[in-house]
């Protein structure tokens, strides 16, 4: 609640409504419209420092004391968008069913991230794989990312490899690094892309070294024990290997145990493949508890 003492002549009426607007003007609103209610009462409507439109009541009681209570939300209109993703994420929180129908008007305006934000609170698995497809036009690494996912598994679409890698590759560049993954085998491999292994490789290191897609560690590290496409080299695929699977990559560990148990790679440590298996394991991985010691 906020208070201002309001100042009047002797023997002259206040004017409560430019009292009112200056009391709201002074405490950062703008846009003010004030009219006079009832008694001391004075109704208004404002935008508030933050950008949200308010609505409330100004109270000047006998005592010259002038206070103000609002209830303001953000705007979300098709004319006025702009703060379409704030209230959507106001409407989130509290678990308010509208928010995907605001993040929609943001994102049919042109707002990327409203498109984006649309796409994870629906469940209409079609619709939120036309919002990411538009998120991603619009430049939104997340949307790129999810809508590699939705094409490389036919999620809400047909399956089409191509357009998630080149989607997957939009999110990459864009520094989304489970994205590098899925982009750098493709390249490396050919499927789905034309073959490229010089910028596959540095895709899986980007994203390996980020030490956000552990993944990419694991697809790096087969490729170089088994020579495939790249240039073999069993020590550094072993490293990757054991970084990844220590850092709880469970087809790591897999890798690494069938790798130590058909010796083509040859552990340092004298780690056995019963031990990565075991590990694979208690990470969940089933193929891993079928090969661990029991």
């Amino acid at each position: 609640m906020k208070t201002l003492f309001v100042l009047c002549a002797a023997l002259v009426a206040c004017d409560h409504t430019k009292e009112a607007k200056r009391f709201l003007e002074g405490s950062g609103y703008s846009e003010v419209v004030v009219t006079p209610s009832s008694g001391d009462k004075v109704d208004f409507t404002a935008k508030s420092s933050s950008g949200q439109r308010c609505r409330g009541t100004i109270d000047v009681d006998d005592e010259d004391n002038s206070s103000h209570s609002a209830i303001c939300t953000w705007e979300c209109t098709k004319t006025d968008w702009k703060n379409c993703f704030a209230r959507g994420q106001a409407e989130e929180k509290s678990a308010s069913a509208s928010a995907e129908g605001d993040y929609a008007i943001g994102c049919e305006a042109g707002d990327g991230a409203c498109c984006a934000r649309a796409a994870v609170v629906t469940k209409d698995l079609a619709k939120a794989f036309d919002f990411d497809k538009k998120a991603c036009d619009l430049g939104d690494a997340q949307g790129c990312a999810r809508l590699a996912i939705a094409y490389e598994q036919g999620i809400g679409t047909s399956k089409d490899l191509a357009l998630a890698v080149r989607a997957a590759d939009m999110a990459c560049t864009r520094k989304v690094m489970p994205a590098c993954k899925m982009s750098g085998v493709a390249l490396v491999t050919g499927d789905g892309a034309p073959r490229d292994q010089i910028a596959g490789l540095d895709h899986l290191d980007k994203a390996c070294t980020s030490g956000e897609s552990f993944p990419a560690c694991t697809a790096q590290g087969v490729l170089l024990v088994e020579g495939r496409f790249v240039a073999k080299d069993p020590s550094r695929g072993h490293h990757l290997l054991r970084l990844s699977c220590l850092k709880n990559d469970a087809p790591a560990c897999l890798a690494l145990g069938q790798f130590v148990r058909d010796r083509k790679v040859v552990d340092p440590d004298g780690e056995t493949a019963g031990a990565w298996f075991k590990r694979g394991c208690d990470l969940g991985d089933s193929l891993s508890c079928k090969s661990a010691p029991r």
